[in-house]
């Protein structure tokens, strides 16, 4: 309340000046030629032709075509409003930019290697989702998968199929898993810079971009494969950016290529359904607080509906022909669709109203309060203690100017992932993963509470003009080290990643992946662990056979299994008494400890072919 007050003291209680709102120079209006609208026309047509071959696709070449068919329509779409003539004086861009591209460019860099050095090693495990969608990305691989408009576990086979193409390229093992994510993840430090600065300016978006770059949250989830949360946080953020570009210069291109990043959305996971909704929404409430314009940009609104119709055409028509798979995640865990909301009103004596906020105040803690548990299992929250200051401080400043187009963009962005992804979800404040997609707004709010602290020292004290840019770099070293710390340190070497049996199913997967394909695999693991829960061993076995032998053993086993070839035997902790039993009925065995954390995680007794 203080830091807000004195905030608008200082600002005399108006809007800081909004570069969205007046232009630089005359709106560039794009003028529709009739060969445009040939080529809008022809667009139209290619996308029901894509509609009706999908409908009828009986072989991977049809599906292909109809992939081809549709790129080519969104593609002369876009064509069609984009600038004839393009005057670019790229030596002055650079001068103009060079001291934006140097930052940019450097927060990449620190990104990228905060995100690809061991990304194969850390974490030393896959979990079981990841071994889940591993498999299903090698079904990709194989071109099992030719129907690139469908969904399955709650991704879209495009995406399936871009991890697909990491795994033919760098194999089955953990890197070529994560590799889709970790391109990803570096890749939305410079989206969010080019948003960041475009709001506001470029000390805002050095602070968001750099925590960003830095976070553990971020890194972490930068290096696994878990939903699709990851691309959700990227890809909403390139949206975003081209989207309030659009709005800021009035140009219609700009409005197409936002459409056509955001139907890439629905083809990659479900944030894009977010976004699908958010943009209307924002549009009719920006009508109300800042008609004028939205009036200016009508034209171009109709040219971004075009894009969104034509580019998510073929992901409407698998939503209306399988509407149980296209929303099978949220039918899983959605607090309506699962039951569970009725379910719990039951069990606590509570309204329906009173359980929703308590679940709207668990999602919104997960920002700073509650650790980060699922596919995590940190002792941190989101944020570390001190941007969680801050954030509280930017959030609170930026709802001073919710009436402003680049403020209600971010409280929209923000407060429906929060309720979307987490309250209206089973358990919010155990799985901050699912509001991924708003840590970029999060991170612009922490920004705006350091750079709006540091106007303040500035106007009162009178400092020497490096100031400021020191200020930040003391926050961004602080950040930098604390997270480091919660990842690198308090975090990656205690093999904390996952519970027992998934680290022991991995642990094998990756045993068996340098054995013969000729093996004969069998796991005493009952009642611990037993084949087919955590497909992980699949994943990074290549689908080795696996037997279970179910009960313990009192006698040297009798089985039937072919001696001519290498015989596996895997124990459990709580199977270790039964190696025993079986070096008797296997002489010559060679016995192997798998140690997690120097302690014995489990055994393997090879026996091999004479």
């Amino acid at each position: 309340m203080i830091f807000t007050f004195l905030v608008t003291r200082l600002e005399d209680a108006t809007i800081p000046a909004n570069p969205a709102s007046v232009v630089a120079h005359p709106p560039n209006l794009h003028r529709i030629d009739p060969l445009d609208i040939v080529v809008v026309l022809a667009s139209l047509v290619l996308t029901w032709a894509t509609l009706y071959l999908l409908s009828n696709a009986d072989s991977p070449e049809s599906y292909q075509g109809a992939f081809l068919t549709w790129a080519v329509a969104c593609i002369i779409y876009a064509v069609a409003f984009m600038p004839r003539r393009l005057h670019w004086d790229w030596r002055a861009w650079l001068g103009t930019n060079r001291v934006d591209i140097v930052l940019a460019l450097g927060l990449t860099a620190a990104a990228a290697l905060l995100r690809f050095v061991f990304l194969g090693s850390v974490p030393d495990i896959i979990s079981g989702d990841e071994g889940v969608i591993g498999r299903l990305a090698l079904s990709a691989a194989r071109g099992e998968m030719p129907n690139l408009f469908a969904t399955t576990y709650g991704h879209s086979t495009l995406y399936v199929n871009l991890m697909g193409w990491g795994i033919a390229a760098f194999g089955a093992n953990p890197f070529g898993l994560r590799l889709t994510s970790a391109v990803s993840g570096v890749l939305t430090v410079p989206a969010l810079y080019l948003l960041a600065h475009r709001m506001f300016d470029r000390r805002v978006a050095v602070i968001a971009s750099g925590l960003l770059a830095v976070s553990h949250f971020h890194v972490h989830f930068s290096r696994v494969i878990v939903a699709g949360s990851l691309q959700d946080a990227f890809l909403a953020t390139l949206t975003l950016w081209l989207f309030y570009e659009g709005l800021r210069q009035r140009r219609a291109a700009l409005f197409v290529l936002s459409a056509l990043t955001l139907s890439l959305h629905l083809y990659i996971y479900m944030g894009g359904r977010l976004l699908s909704l958010l943009i209307p929404i924002y549009l009719g409430v920006l009508a109300i607080v800042r008609g004028r314009l939205v009036r200016a940009n009508v034209a171009n609104l109709f040219a971004f509906a075009g894009a969104s119709i034509i580019s998510a055409a073929p992901m409407a028509l698998w939503a209306l022909q399988y509407p149980d798979e296209f929303n099978a995640r949220a039918n899983q865990i959605g607090i309506f669709q699962s039951g569970w909301l009725a379910y719990e009103m039951t069990i606590a004596g509570q309204p329906g109203w009173l359980i929703l906020v308590r679940q709207i105040l668990e999602a919104l803690l997960t920002v700073n309060y509650y650790p980060v548990d699922a596919f995590y299992h940190s002792t941190y929250p989101m944020l570390d203690f001190v941007a969680a200051i801050f954030f509280v401080l930017g959030i609170g400043y930026s709802s001073l100017y919710i009436n402003d187009e680049r403020h209600l963009l971010l409280h929209g962005w923000f407060w429906s992932g929060l309720l979307v992804g987490g309250a209206l979800l089973v358990l919010p404040s155990l799985a901050a993963y699912r509001i991924l997609i708003v840590f970029p707004a999060v991170a612009i709010f922490v920004a705006l509470g350091v750079a709006k602290t540091i106007t303040l020292a500035e106007r009162a004290l009178h400092p020497p003009p490096f100031f400021a840019n020191a200020m930040i770099a003391v926050f961004m070293l602080v950040c930098a080290l604390l997270n480091f710390k919660a990842y690198w340190v308090d975090w990656a070497p205690l093999c904390k990643y996952e519970d027992l049996p998934t680290r022991f199913a991995s642990q094998m997967g990756t045993y068996l992946s340098r054995q013969p394909r000729n093996s004969q695999v069998i796991l005493l693991g009952e009642p611990f662990i037993h084949y087919g829960i955590h497909q992980s061993i699949d994943f990074l076995s290549g689908q080795l056979s696996v037997a279970d032998l179910w009960e313990p053993l009192t006698a040297p086993p009798d089985l039937d299994v072919d001696r001519s070839s290498p015989i596996i035997f895997v124990f459990a902790p709580v199977r270790m008494g039964d190696l025993a039993y079986v070096q008797q009925a296997f002489p010559n065995g060679n016995r192997v400890e798998i140690k997690d954390c120097n302690r014995v995680s489990l055994i393997v007794y090879q026996v091999n072919a004479p």
